[in-house]
């Protein structure tokens, strides 16, 4: 539509309108559009066409026309011919500029052109570089992974080593073993037997009293925190001791009893039983504390001990756990009587016992907690 609009103006002579109507929108087309415009034959010959039309050649309709028409006609002429002139250097200007954009368009695509090539050649610099530290990271990686391997082979090596030695050591002392074993067990096919049981138990026990020296241990360093403490309970428990000892007529003997054992354990119960005197003694025992590692020393001292104080101190053990429960109902004693069968879970062998069997005999009998569930297992002999 723009173009119809074009070509009507300049055939009408009236290019002054072209320019009006572009600067004023009607017509769409820029620079490029008009150059392309005017470089279309059909255009270029229409102008010809009108260029070279003579306007002195009157139409038929002019034939007879006023010398006042002839003068304006001339005028019109001389007006057509300026604008012709002007029309013709506007267009040299615009072919001049078409050039200048076209140079400037060359020079430009060389530039970019220069510019891409350039970047070409970095590009290809660069995928050389890549491909050069692809390579060098792949032998660093193959050589990492070399290293690793003997890494992992020297300390697979190292640990071999240790466990052979171990394995030695253990392979002479199972030999050692082995051999005392053989030769204690070689008089008869029952002793074997015996010893078997024996081992077996004295894993046990030996369990049993680690943990047993561990639990005493710690109760004996808390007794020496709470000395202080029990110094001065102990002036005020004076003062009950009558009362006790008139309820608690058995105390005497009870007493007496401790003071004729050894020295070996009064220094051993320094910190839990008193032989001042048969009040101190009772306000020591009545402690649960005490009675509590009372039973923890008997349990610990029962192969050193002699029977007759290990069954001294369990009595006084009985008489001090009696007393604490008819006051107290945070523990209670654990019922075992000869013949009963032996139960894992109450009882626990002394030493040189039968591993099954019914219990014969009763070293310690065991206590257990109400409220926290804590069992003191029974110590027997099968």
């Amino acid at each position: 539509m723009d173009i119809l609009i074009l070509l009507f103006l300049i055939l009408s002579y009236h290019s002054f309108l072209v320019i009006y109507f572009y600067k004023k929108g009607v017509l769409k087309l820029d620079v490029k559009d008009l150059l392309e415009l005017l470089e279309k034959e059909e255009v270029i010959e229409k102008i010809k066409e009108i260029v070279s039309k003579d306007p002195k050649k009157p139409s038929k309709s002019q034939k007879n026309i006023t010398p006042n028409e002839t003068k304006e006609k001339k005028q019109e002429e001389k007006l057509f011919k300026e604008k012709e002139e002007k029309l013709k250097r506007q267009i040299s200007i615009l072919n001049d500029e078409k050039a200048q954009i076209q140079a400037l368009l060359l020079a430009k695509h060389k530039e970019y052109q220069q510019e891409a090539n350039t970047l070409e050649n970095k590009n290809q610099q660069l995928q050389q570089q890549i491909d050069s530290l692809q390579q060098q990271n792949q032998r660093l990686t193959q050589q990492n992974e070399a290293l690793l391997e003997e890494q992992l082979e020297n300390e697979l090596e190292e640990e071999l080593t240790e466990t052979i030695e171990q394995l030695k050591k253990e392979v002479f002392n199972l030999k050692e073993t082995k051999r005392i074993l053989t030769d204690t067990i070689a008089s008869s096919g029952r002793e074997k037997e015996s010893l078997k049981k024996n081992l077996l138990k004295l894993k046990t026990e030996l369990q049993r009293l680690q943990n047993e020296n561990i639990t005493l241990l710690s109760n004996l360093k808390q007794k020496e925190q709470e000395e202080m403490r029990y110094q001065i309970e102990l002036e005020n428990k004076d003062k009950t001791a009558e009362y006790y000892k008139i309820k608690y007529q058995n105390i005497d003997h009870y007493f007496e009893s401790y003071r004729a054992l050894g020295e070996n354990i009064h220094h051993d119960l320094e910190r839990v039983l008193s032989k001042q005197s048969p009040e101190t003694f009772f306000c020591y025992g009545t402690q649960w504390t005490n009675i509590e590692a009372l039973w923890e020393l008997i349990s610990f001292k029962l192969n050193k001990y002699q029977p007759e104080e290990i069954r001294v101190l369990s009595s006084i053990f009985d008489y001090f756990f009696t007393c604490y429960e008819s006051i107290n109902t945070n523990y209670e004693r654990l019922h075992v009587k000869i013949g009963d069968e032996f139960d894992e879970d109450i009882h626990t062998r002394a030493s040189n016992s039968a591993v099954t069997g019914n219990i014969k005999e009763i070293l310690l009998k065991g206590y257990k907690g109400i409220r926290n569930g804590k069992i003191k297992k029974s110590i027997v002999r099968m």
